[in-house]
């Protein structure tokens, strides 16, 4: 068997294609209409990576020239997932995207007309979520409520991104840097924490507040404040902005 039928016929691969896939069914169900993308986005992303084909709509496995050798099995696999995504919207947005020929393409186009949320149904949200009471509901099923309502608000906020190009979810300095990443790169920093980290070891501290390494945010000194004999110490009631601006003084000095 040749290496293109290897992989394209595997079932771990996301070429594969399942002789009883059929590609006129709707595989979550209510349809997508202009009020509900949030909940339907994660149910189609979740049913395509069950499916193995989650790549060819969030562009991890883009269309591949016409002279490669697994492009027929990616125009196979792709073209499944084009005739799924058209038949999980409702019939007044089917025809806006009919004509598109790559699942990533759709999957953007769905995503930049509706994922801006339905500002009313977030406001029932808010409403409900401010006015919900136990009443006769034991604890459980009271917290299953108000954990259920939470979920489907904050699916409606957007994904904060970072200065350098990268989501909070991924950032290094809120959710703490991968093992052995400085002694990757050649040991230490640009010589900035408590005393300057290049050449020793960080011992895996950074923390979230500050984002400085080689201390927690228990120990943040920024958070907290500078002790009694630190030369950014103020007394009580004195202008933290004045200590942060002494101290941003003496480290360009």
């Amino acid at each position: 068997m040749s290496e293109k039928q290897d992989e394209s016929l595997s079932v771990h691969s996301p070429y594969y294609l399942h002789p009883s896939e059929n590609p006129a069914i709707a595989l979550v169900s209510p349809l997508l209409d202009p009020t509900n993308y949030n909940s339907w986005s994660r149910s189609s992303f979740t049913t395509l990576s069950a499916k193995n084909k989650v790549e060819f709509a969030d562009g991890c496995l883009p269309r591949s020239t016409s002279n490669h050798r697994l492009y027929a099995a990616w125009k196979k696999a792709n073209n499944m997932v084009v005739s799924w995504l058209v038949h999980l919207v409702a019939t007044s947005i089917h025809q806006s995207i009919l004509w598109m020929d790559n699942a990533v393409d759709i999957w953007k186009d769905l995503k930049a007309r509706y994922s801006q949320g339905d500002l009313l149904r977030i406001s029932n949200l808010q409403h409900k979520l401010a006015s919900i009471k136990q009443g006769d509901m034991n604890i459980t099923d009271y917290f299953t409520k108000l954990g259920t309502i939470w979920d489907e608000l904050e699916s409606y906020q957007p994904n904060p991104m970072c200065r350098d190009n990268h989501t909070v979810e991924t950032c290094y300095k809120k959710n703490g840097f991968p093992p052995n990443f400085f002694s990757n790169r050649g040991g230490g920093g640009r010589g900035f924490g408590r005393g300057g980290t290049r050449g020793k070891n960080t011992n895996g501290k950074v923390c979230t507040h500050c984002g400085i390494i080689n201390h927690t945010v228990d120990e943040c000194y920024k958070k907290h404040g500078y002790p009694p004999g630190h030369k950014f110490y103020k007394p009580q009631g004195a202008s933290v902005n004045n200590t942060i601006k002494e101290e941003e003084n003496v480290s360009s000095s």
